[in-house]
């Protein structure tokens, strides 16, 4: 994909392209993985465990479902599902004899919560009558497209990257480069769109995109060196950004 020149970079209107992260910024993944441990929490102590011991556990594993390396299991589903139970495994007592069922919970739950709420809908519809909707998201192969899946975000979109399938992450160029060049543009009409700023919006500037713009919806302090060009607190008020422009 051929970059922008000045000429083009600095002419008005030319924003084509919206290019959003998935976890945190379309889908609440953190809201899901948390929701789904509370669960878990209160079918362990229905079965007579402590609430201190079921909080303990929950919060344990919730460290290290997201803190553990990507697992060295096959890359399907079957693999993904092992290394989560692996987890459970390590955080449960040792004596404990329903493993399968705590994932089951854990699992359904999560899944349950990970969709698209109403005004994410609302936004997508929108924003596709008047651009094209790519979406680059760094995490697993199989983990991301379950969610891709699970919350049928893909008929909204034209282009789907994940960094599991390239073996590249964000911030790194090449994932981008890859995202333009299914979706048949230049990095100066598009917008990156995403929650963290050392992945999103760092990534974004590497590829040149036009435009940066950061959801922190947890009031964090942007970095001095990677500076957005716009800053949401929420979703809904990416429209606001795009028409001001």
């Amino acid at each position: 994909m051929s970059e922008c020149g000045p000429e083009e970079c600095s002419a008005p209107h030319k924003i084509t392209t919206i290019l959003f992260d998935l976890d945190n910024t379309l889908i609440a993944t953190r809201e899901a993985d948390a929701a789904a441990c509370l669960k878990v929490a209160s079918w362990l102590e229905n079965r007579g465990m402590s609430t201190e011991k079921s909080l303990s556990i929950t919060t344990d594993y919730l460290h290290k479902f997201r803190e553990t390396p990507a697992p060295d299991y096959p890359a399907d589903q079957e693999g993904l599902d092992q290394w989560r139970r692996d987890i459970w495994e390590s955080v449960l007592p040792p004596e404990y004899e329903h493993l399968d069922s705590v994932y089951l919970v854990w699992k359904r739950e999560r899944l349950s919560h990970l969709c698209l709420k109403p005004c994410v809908r609302q936004l997508l519809d929108d924003l596709g009558t008047h651009f094209t909707i790519g979406i680059v998201t760094n995490g697993p192969s199989v983990a991301q497209w379950e969610k891709v899946k699970e919350t049928g975000v893909q008929k909204y979109c034209d282009s789907v990257v994940i960094s599991g399938d390239h073996n590249v992450e964000k911030p790194d160029r090449a994932i981008f480069d890859i995202a333009l060049a299914e979706l048949q543009v230049k990095p100066c009409e598009c917008v990156m769109v995403g929650d963290k700023i050392e992945a999103d919006i760092l990534g974004g500037k590497n590829v040149g995109v036009k435009m940066t713009v950061w959801l922190n919806g947890r009031g964090k302090v942007a970095p001095n060196d990677i500076v957005p060009d716009f800053t949401i607190d929420n979703i809904k008020d990416l429209q606001t950004v795009l028409y001001k422009s």
